[in-house]
């Protein structure tokens, strides 16, 4: 990633739980950063790159789903704080159209370069939020609206687990977890009974055992099986489920 690289903005898959007003903000931020830091003579700043926004796999995942703005960065690093002088391979310095300054192909590096490259990047973020914070603000307004909204506009309305489920350990564990994520939790007092949409698994297509050895030859069953194969990838189509929860079940709903 040399020498900065502000993986906020990613690449995708995008996870599709995230506002499309957080992902727009994070693209807004990166590029500024971007443009910035090219002003001050800084090489090697870029964003996009291959970090995907699918997994929530770190900590900035809490501000992302709690309405804020989430900021990571990748610098350039030594094995220790000494400076040497460190030669880039070409995959590493080539310019693309997300990266139009490139970093040097040999350049020497300290710790002092990376955390000067660090701070910069965090400060221009905060000057250009701090000078456009009513837009912010209004987005932090918009973004908790639309989370409220989401659940009836588009589903799903709540998360069930199950009073009989079993492995009660497990399903205890995981829900002290969304509690200290400050999720609400709620416990049916009664048995209630939801009818839902679900998806079926597919059914594996049959190889047709009556082929002669010339249509195998032909390749008549291979195109089956291609034809097969391309099925399973399409989503599958939805089905109403009713079930009934005991009492003691517990719902966290999504509004």
């Amino acid at each position: 990633m040399p020498y900065l690289y502000d993986n906020t903005a990613g690449d995708g898959p995008f996870n599709a739980w995230l506002d499309p007003i957080l992902t727009n903000e994070w693209e807004l931020l990166a590029w500024q950063n971007v443009q910035d830091m090219t002003r001050f003579g800084m090489p090697g700043v870029f964003t996009h790159g291959t970090f995907d926004t699918w997994s929530p796999g770190y900590l900035m995942f809490i501000a992302a789903t709690h309405n804020g703005i989430s900021r990571l960065y990748e610098t350039f690093g030594n094995s220790g704080a000494d400076t040497v002088e460190r030669t880039l391979l070409s995959a590493q310095y080539h310019r693309t159209w997300y990266r139009q300054n490139p970093p040097l192909p040999r350049a020497k590096w300290s710790q002092r370069n990376n955390n000067n490259y660090e701070q910069t990047g965090l400060l221009t973020a905060l000057s250009y939020f701090g000078a456009n914070g009513q837009e912010f603000l209004s987005n932090f307004y918009l973004k908790a609206r639309r989370s409220i909204e989401k659940p009836r506009a588009e589903g799903p309305a709540a998360y069930v687990f199950a009073a009989d489920d079993p492995r009660p350990g497990a399903q205890a564990e995981l829900l002290r977890v969304l509690q200290l994520q400050r999720c609400e939790i709620h416990r049916a007092r009664a048995p209630f009974t939801v009818t839902a949409e679900v998806r079926r698994k597919a059914s594996k297509p049959k190889k047709d055992e009556d082929a002669t050895s010339d249509e195998k030859k032909d390749g008549k069953e291979a195109d089956a099986s291609s034809s097969g194969k391309d099925a399973a990838k399409r989503p599958k189509p939805t089905v109403p489920e009713t079930r009934t929860y005991p009492a003691g079940t517990y719902i966290l709903r999504m509004d």
